[in-house]
């Protein structure tokens, strides 16, 4: 029961913060996507870098993936697993 009550904290959390990213104009977004992946919170350590890149609602699938190529970020790739360097690309 516990498990199942920390995984909905951290579900209401992404959910919070992914409404909060697709309200922001473009130049927001990118700074919160930005700022979330400079200090991760809890929350959003297991959850994939594409997922966490295409919560503004402006930023589609092809951008994205073209902006963690250049970056060299697999998409799949946890935020957790981000090295610093790939952070701040």
């Amino acid at each position: 029961m516990v498990a199942l009550q920390a995984a909905n904290k951290i579900r209401n959390t992404r959910a919070a913060l992914r409404r909060e990213a697709a309200g922001l104009t473009r130049m927001e977004g990118r700074g919160m996507v930005a700022d979330l992946l400079e200090c991760p919170p809890d929350c959003i350590l297991s959850l994939p870098v594409f997922k966490l890149v295409t919560w503004p609602t402006y930023m589609g699938r092809f951008f994205t993936l073209e902006i963690l190529r250049q970056a060299g970020v697999n998409e799949n790739r946890l935020v957790r697993d981000l090295t610093e360097r790939q952070r701040l690309a």
